[in-house]
């Protein structure tokens, strides 16, 4: 089910960006929304390691700080995506 919404939301994000080269801020709070909620569930029924949980956001910190080295030829929005989906 993750799986799924992870999907739908990217795809969201993907098509959105493509169009305006904007992602709508209430997306972000909806793929923030679904990973902490997924990642409590996955932490607090032993499936998976808290710590392994906040390393799935160093690809999104990591985008973050590119775009900000390269003034934004990577997006903010993008950064943030990946950082809330890690």
């Amino acid at each position: 089910m993750c799986w799924v919404m992870t999907g739908i939301i990217l795809g969201l994000a993907g098509i959105w960006d493509l169009k305006s080269m904007r992602i709508p801020f209430w997306l972000l709070w909806l793929a923030l929304l679904s990973s902490l909620v997924s990642g409590a569930y996955l932490v607090f029924s032993g499936r998976e390691a808290w710590n392994q949980w906040l390393a799935g956001g160093i690809p999104g910190g990591i985008s973050l700080l590119l775009s900000l080295g390269t003034r934004e030829q990577i997006g903010y929005g993008d950064g943030l995506i990946l950082l809330a989906l890690g």
